[in-house]
C-alpha cells in the first residue's frame, strides 16, 4: 500500500503553506464536505457564505477560510477543489 503523504506536504505542494507559514487549522469533516460539494457546483457565492458561516463559529479557521475566498471571488473553482481535495482524503483515510 502507498504510504500516504501528511496535508502539510500536500499543501506545500500547492503553495498554500510556505516554510514560514503556520499550517492551516483543518476544517471538520462536515465542513469540508459542503464546501467541496459547492466547489464542484460551480457555486462560489455560496461557498463564501458558508467560509463566514465558519469564521464565526472559529475564527483559527481564518487563515483556510481567507485562502478559499480569495479562490471563489478570483473564480478559481478547480484551485478550490484542488485545496480541499486532501481534506477529504484526510477523512476518507480515517473511516
Amino acid at each position: 500500500m502507498k504510504a500516504k503523504k501528511p496535508i502539510t506536504e500536500i499543501m506545500k505542494k500547492f503553495g498554500e503553506i510556505g516554510s514560514e507559514t503556520a499550517e492551516f487549522v483543518r476544517p471538520n469533516e462536515k465542513q469540508v464536505a459542503i464546501l467541496f460539494d459547492l466547489a464542484m457546483k460551480g457555486d462560489l457565492y455560496s461557498i463564501v457564505e458558508r467560509l463566514e458561516e465558519f469564521e464565526q463559529a472559529d475564527r483559527n479557521l481564518a487563515p483556510f477560510a481567507n485562502k478559499i475566498k480569495k479562490l471563489a471571488k478570483n473564480f478559481e473553482e478547480e484551485r478550490i477543489c484542488d485545496l480541499i481535495e486532501p481534506y477529504i482524503r484526510h477523512y476518507t483515510d480515517l473511516i
